[in-house]
């Protein structure tokens, strides 16, 4: 029986993953050989410069020709594609040309995507359970926003699967804390369908281990787009966590180490930021001047020709409204207030005696908030979505791939908030009771009836909204 669970959740996993890929990968090169993407166009152009320096002084020199010299994005997928591009050469010679290099840069976005959907999962099942999971996975699946930048060789795509997945680790950090400060046993728990067991498992013992995994990503994060610095805020609500809950260490986790674990966390992505765009260093001339270069544009529209389109939008709803009608699509978007409504009203909260509320999260402990417990994973993704938003929606320049990363988060708070209303129609049927006599049967079957017709009718609605969105790049 076991072994069908584990077939039945992988291959819905799989049927969502081939839906994504074909989402993603139809259409791959709807522009032919126009290059029609500016982001992509000048990403491509640097990478294609990119060289091999001819000894170790010309690599640490200004002048070195693995120098992209520009920093307004990270190195790290500049070199990722310039590897892909050198390998494909053993194969073959046109390889190198610069209409190949875009389909490889498009390809991988496809996978870096594809790698969201599973990791989107991931968290899901950690919250509470597979069909979470699932839920989720389908919902971020199936977002236009994702699929239409999967179609392009930008940063964005990268930068959204190194956040979620640095969210992913910090979950299980804390929960590692939990596991050894309890004496658990240090065999890993059975776990069904995939998972990440070598390099997510942290496991009794293995703590430093996972520091250095998590700050490996964070460093690749940063390292590919220097907004995901935002991590900080997650990372400090974890640590926050840790601290409040008061997590004794033992066997091996000491007292002291629950207070100064973000330092090897930080160092590690600090040098593996630093290792993977070493011009930073070596021409920080340059790397200033395009940081401050982004900085400005970022507070006033007006500082480059294509940033005009901006003068006089609202700060929040000009992203808010792009958000609902091209980011998640007007049927997700209404599934996710939904979600995110039924989430507002319970804050993801379980009652303080253990009993579920609204799917309790799987999070082994919560933090105490009035006669209830905010679980540790509502709480990661409410502190990376609410800083993020509140400084990016403020920026006079609001090209809506800026909010990319928040989308398997918004994905997450609307499958927990869509399956709580159905799990809890039990608990609407009793609020529709009348003071005398009871539910009328009627109104019951009304009740249900516009519960479930209107999640399913906004699901099938979601799926017509793709197929006519994907119309863009047939």
């Amino acid at each position: 029986m076991i072994s069908l669970k584990k077939h039945k959740h992988i291959t819905f996993l799989m049927v969502i993953l081939l839906l994504a890929a074909a989402l993603r990968l139809c259409g791959i090169n709807w522009d032919g050989n126009s290059f029609l993407h500016p982001d992509e166009r000048w990403i491509l152009m640097v990478v294609e410069g990119l060289g091999r320096p001819d000894s170790w002084s010309e690599f640490f020199s200004v002048n070195s020709p693995l120098n992209p010299k520009f920093f307004a994005y990270g190195s790290f997928p500049l070199y990722l594609l310039k590897i892909v591009q050198v390998s494909a050469q053993v194969f073959h010679r046109s390889a190198l040309s610069l209409w190949h290099l875009k389909l490889f840069g498009r390809v991988l976005s496809v996978v870096f995507d594809l790698g969201t959907v599973v990791v989107v999962y991931q968290l899901g099942k950690r919250w509470k359970d597979k069909e979470l999971g699932l839920l989720a996975a389908f919902f971020y699946a199936t977002a236009v926003f994702p699929i239409q930048n999967s179609h392009f060789y930008t940063v964005d795509i990268q930068l959204t699967f190194w956040c979620t997945l640095a969210l992913l680790l910090m979950a299980r950090l804390v929960d590692s804390f939990d596991e050894v400060g309890e004496g658990k046993s240090s065999a890993p728990r059975e776990r069904e369908g995939l998972d990440f067991k070598k390099f997510l498992k942290p496991g009794r013992g293995r703590l430093p281990i996972t520091f250095l995994k998590l700050g490996m990503v964070m460093g690749i994060a940063a390292a590919t787009k220097i907004t995901a610095v935002f991590l900080l805020f997650p990372l400090g609500a974890a640590w926050l966590t840790l601290l409040v809950r008061g997590v004794n260490g033992g066997d091996g986790v000491s007292g002291k180490k629950k207070w100064f674990w973000p330092v090897p966390v930080l160092g590690t992505a600090l040098l593996a930021f630093l290792l993977l765009q070493p011009y930073l260093l070596i021409d920080f001339a340059k790397f200033k001047n395009d940081i401050l270069m982004q900085s400005k544009m970022s507070k006033d529209a007006l500082t480059f020709p294509y940033t005009i389109q901006y003068v006089g939008t609202a700060p929040y709803w000009y992203f808010l409204k792009n958000l609902v009608l091209w980011g998640l699509g007007i049927p997700l978007s209404a599934l996710f207030l939904m979600g995110a409504g039924f989430f507002g009203c319970t804050l993801g909260l379980i009652k303080k005696d253990g009993e579920e509320k609204s799917q309790a999260p799987k999070a082994s402990q919560s933090l105490a908030l009035g006669n209830r417990r905010l679980s540790p994973l509502a709480l990661l993704l409410l502190s990376w979505i609410i800083p993020y938003f509140l400084i990016t929606g403020s920026f006079a320049v609001k090209f809506m791939r800026y909010l990319l990363p928040l989308y398997p988060s918004l994905a997450l708070l609307a499958a927990g908030g869509v399956l709580g209303l159905i799990g809890g129609a039990g608990e609407i049927r009793r609020r529709l009771m009348f003071a005398k006599g009871g539910l009328i049967p009627l109104a019951k079957k009304a009740a249900l009836c516009l519960l479930f017709g209107g999640v399913f009718g906004l699901c099938a609605l979601h799926l017509g909204y793709i197929l006519a969105f994907l119309h863009i790049y047939f």
